[in-house]
């Protein structure tokens, strides 16, 4: 029996725009190809693929306290498992303005995302966790109050509330940690939207180097140093150990011993 591979979500079918960013809203990004500062390669794999584009994410969601903005559109960001929502707020005596969040699931073009304390708890309001009840799914978690979202981002996870304190909610992470966190610290309702990017097949090779991933034993195939780069080293010093000789030094190799005659 031949079993075929699910193929990869289609982003048109699913209304999410491909085209580029925001320029505003966008910086380039400089490739390393894994090497540091030094040019020393420190991650292997890597070099190649197209060029990338950093967008600005607005997780704190500052001054727009009590200002509620309309999706414009749902972005797909190369760089992240879910999606982006381009949103516009038109603040009183303000002129509009255009940000990135991270879009929640079930969110569409047009759906309004209130921010501050009497927001409702639908998908894509951010509220103080003090507001939010026990057990509602949330995402984009703070850790300290003001800094902005740094929990719970990726694709189709979310956190919940499951004790609150006097001035600490225990919350519970996607990984299962549970950790106290201020009541102050803000989160947005729902999940994060892109159910589908765990059916994500990219089908060729072609597709992962344009990514930016290079197969790892291309560089043993050029003659290029083994992953393990202490593994010669290892075998010397475990056979210097295991023939030493009785007087505790270690045996010596012809040219060794041809200098230490020289020298005596």
């Amino acid at each position: 029996m031949h079993c075929y591979a699910l193929p990869s979500p289609d982003f048109r079918a699913l209304g999410v725009y491909k085209g580029p960013p925001i320029l505003e809203l966008s910086t380039p990004k400089q490739s390393n190809a894994g090497r540091n500062s030094h040019g020393r390669i420190t991650a292997r794999g890597r070099g190649g693929g197209e060029k990338k584009t950093i967008r600005t994410v607005d997780y704190a969601r500052d001054g727009l306290d009590g200002v509620s903005g309309t999706v414009l559109r749902l972005e797909h960001d190369p760089n992240r498992t879910g999606f982006l929502a381009l949103t516009r707020y038109d603040a009183v005596g303000k002129l509009p303005e255009l940000r990135y969040h991270i879009a929640p699931a079930n969110i569409k073009a047009g759906d309004v995302l209130p921010i501050g304390s009497g927001s409702p708890l639908s998908p894509g309001s951010t509220l103080a966790l003090r507001d939010i009840p026990i057990g509602v799914p949330i995402h984009n978690l703070e850790l300290k109050p003001g800094k902005g979202g740094q929990l719970a981002r990726a694709a189709s996870t979310c956190a919940s509330i499951q004790v609150k304190q006097e001035d600490n909610a225990i919350v519970k992470l996607p990984s299962g940690e549970l950790r106290y966190i201020p009541l102050d610290c803000t989160a947005t309702i729902g999940l994060v939207s892109n159910h589908l990017n765990k059916l994500t097949n990219l089908g060729k090779a072609g597709a992962s180097r344009k990514l930016g991933r290079r197969p790892i034993d291309i560089v043993s195939r050029k003659g290029g140093q083994p992953i393990d780069k202490f593994a010669n080293a290892k075998k010397v010093a475990m056979h210097a150990w295991k023939n030493k000789k009785p007087d505790g030094k270690a045996p010596q190799d012809g040219k060794t011993q041809k200098k230490a005659q020289k020298k005596a």
